[in-house]
């Protein structure tokens, strides 16, 4: 809503440096929260290219909170696989479906009617 840029053109350069900046850090985080969207349209090249991009991260630890074009084509069972695994997820009303992605540092949540 009321978004009206240019679309980024470079968006793998611009996580690069995102990275490079995390980096050069005096101090290190204890860890990386990655949220959504990882990928714009839940492709497995997309979320690999985030994957072998964070290993150049010097934080030990990347947790991710899914965006809604994370689970656009299979309801999410391709991020789950990915990034989730070990969390839980739930399931909400019968019109209302709701994954749940749970660790014990945070809960998020996606809902579709």
């Amino acid at each position: 809503m009321g978004f009206n840029k240019p679309a980024n053109t470079d968006v793998v350069g611009t996580f690069k440096t995102a990275i490079d900046r995390i980096n050069a850090l005096p101090t290190q985080p204890a860890f990386i929260l990655h949220t959504g969207d990882n990928s714009h349209l839940s492709k497995p090249e997309e979320f690999d290219t985030v994957q072998q991009m964070l290993k150049s991260a010097a934080a030990k630890d990347v947790f991710y909170v899914p965006g809604e074009h994370d689970v656009l084509d299979d309801d999410g069972k391709g991020y789950r696989e990915r990034f989730a695994r070990g969390t839980q997820a739930r399931a909400g009303t019968a019109s209302t479906r709701t994954a749940c992605i749970s660790s014990d540092w945070s809960t998020s949540c996606v809902s579709r009617t």
